[in-house]
């Protein structure tokens, strides 16, 4: 009789085991919906709301950052420099990480001041946590330096999502060096030689 019932409690166990499970997957659907919906950012509004979610929805926060995790890993090994390109281009679109400088402040007085990307702090602690769990070396310091960085080249360097080309597509273009691939961002659809 015994053994009867180390079965049985063995058979709730699993039962129990298997409802988790089922939770857990309809949870990590979910997560994975919620930022189909919210990436990438494309407006100032956008990125206030989202700011304003993550300061006071610990339990999206949470499930965002589980589901960006996948993009970095959680190895600690990873490449901090590509997770964060990666995050970047994922998160945000171009446009809109062109209005901003990290500081909002610029040494070149005749261009306008910017707002400053640094003002949204839930948002880069959000990206920070991501990018240390693919990297543990990497620190928030280290994250703001690589901001400050990226925002003063963001114009002319950030080429997330491109699509390489190759000439024949273009109908000969005699300009063009011959077996060179042409890049096009998507954002703004400018091309340059590869």
């Amino acid at each position: 009789m015994d053994e009867l019932g180390n079965l049985r409690n063995a058979v709730q166990e699993l039962q129990e085991s298997v409802k988790k499970l089922q939770i857990d997957d309809s949870a990590a659907n979910d997560v994975e919906e919620d930022a189909d919906d919210i990436f990438p950012i494309r407006s100032l509004e956008q990125l206030n709301f989202f700011e304003k979610k993550l300061k006071e929805d610990k339990v999206a926060r949470k499930k965002l950052i589980r589901s960006l995790v996948i993009f970095g890993g959680s190895t600690g090994k990873s490449n901090a420099k590509k997770v964060t390109d990666f995050l970047m281009g994922h998160c945000f679109d171009t446009k809109l990480l062109r209005v901003f400088s990290f500081t909002g402040l610029s040494k070149n007085k005749n261009i306008a001041p910017k707002p400053a990307f640094k003002k949204y702090a839930a948002t880069i602690r959000f990206l920070f946590r991501i990018i240390h769990r693919a990297d543990n070396s990497f620190t928030i310091i280290g994250f703001e330096d690589y901001l400050k960085g990226f925002f003063k080249h963001v114009c002319e360097g950030l080429k997330r999502r491109h699509t390489l080309e190759s000439d024949e597509e273009f109908n000969g273009n005699e300009d063009a060096p011959k077996n060179s691939k042409r890049m096009r961002t998507e954002s703004d659809g400018n091309f340059c030689h590869s």
